[in-house]
């Protein structure tokens, strides 16, 4: 599978979500298994995507009214839910796109990528004591085994910003487009491990997934502004107008503008003469760059600073199993 830029295409299914009749339980919930997992679209590739599309289930993740960390996330029958916040998704972009910047979607401690997973489900309601772990959702994934004959597969996605739009505070700061491509790519493999003992008794499954992802993310800052820097403030009048009032025991020169002293009445507005402090001053003009901004800050001590900040991410994951 391939997907370049921002192409996308519409695929219709009909898979492991059809009604059924179970004599046994009262759970209600939803099982993808299959080649459904393949083709259902999820951004992030993961599994755990697919939980916000289940009935009763909110987009983040609460389950039938309950918080998003009572949900219960296991793989091949090992409880793989976070012991830090329940969903995981305060500590990590998790199944949601690494382009994501406020979180992903609620999922387990073990990445499960859509490729490594043969049987997804998800039971919303009235589950049974043997799987009941909280009060929220019961999410189990099964990995993928191995079979008689050999099969494998090799993928890669790429969700590019080669073509798409700047903001429009990088286009009034002169910043170039960020760089957000996300570059997934792995491959995988499954068979008999003793083919020439016969019987065909052992199974391995292998999958490998990398992520690159060089983004670079745009941020704003206050900083002050050359009048600021020289120990001018701007204060507003009764009538709203701002107005500088130089705080230096000596005239300044901003800009080709000369500012006096400021009175206070007959006095200076510094009544100990001291002026801008020498090391604040220095730490101003040394190591905090000019704005670029004029609509930040308060627009007349301070302004906005817009700049880029490289913040890649890269990560490989394996998974194996033998039966």
């Amino acid at each position: 599978t391939l997907e370049v830029g921002s192409t996308a295409t519409s695929v219709e299914v009909q898979a492991g979500a059809a009604a059924e009749l179970q004599t046994t339980t009262v759970a209600a919930g939803t099982t993808i298994t299959g080649q459904a997992l393949m083709i259902l679209p999820t951004l992030g590739r993961d599994a755990n995507a697919f939980v916000t599309l289940q009935p009763a289930v909110a987009p983040g993740g609460e389950v039938a009214g309950k918080s998003n960390d009572q949900n219960n996330f296991s793989l091949d029958g090992g409880n793989i839910s976070s012991d830090q916040d329940g969903n995981y998704r305060n500590y990590t972009l998790s199944s949601g796109s690494t382009a994501r910047t406020s979180g992903g979607d609620p999922s387990g401690v073990v990445p499960t990528p859509v490729e490594s997973v043969e049987e997804f489900r998800v039971s919303i309601n009235n589950q049974t004591a043997d799987f009941n772990g909280s009060a929220g959702g019961q999410v189990q994934m099964v990995t993928k085994r191995g079979t008689n004959r050999f099969h494998g597969s090799a993928y890669e996605y790429y969700f590019g910003t080669n073509f798409s739009a700047n903001t429009w505070i990088n286009n009034r700061t002169n910043q170039p487009r960020p760089k957000t491509h996300e570059h997934r790519f792995g491959a995988t493999l499954g068979g008999p491990l003793t083919p020439e003992l016969g019987g065909h008794k052992t199974y391995f499954f292998f999958n490998y997934e990398g992520r690159r992802f060089p983004q670079v993310i745009t941020y704003q800052r206050a900083v002050p502004t050359a009048l600021m820097r020289a120990g001018v403030i701007q204060v507003p009048d009764s009538t709203g107008a701002w107005r500088a009032y130089n705080l230096n025991p000596r005239p300044v020169t901003v800009g080709g503008v000369t500012y006096q002293p400021a009175m206070c009445g007959t006095i200076n507005c510094d009544p100990r003469a001291v002026g801008l402090n020498p090391v604040l001053s220095e730490i101003w003009n040394k190591y905090m760059p000019l704005p670029n901004n004029p609509d930040g800050g308060d627009r007349y001590n301070t302004q906005g600073y817009v700049a880029q900040i490289p913040l890649p991410v890269s990560s490989n994951f394996l998974v194996a199993r033998v039966d």
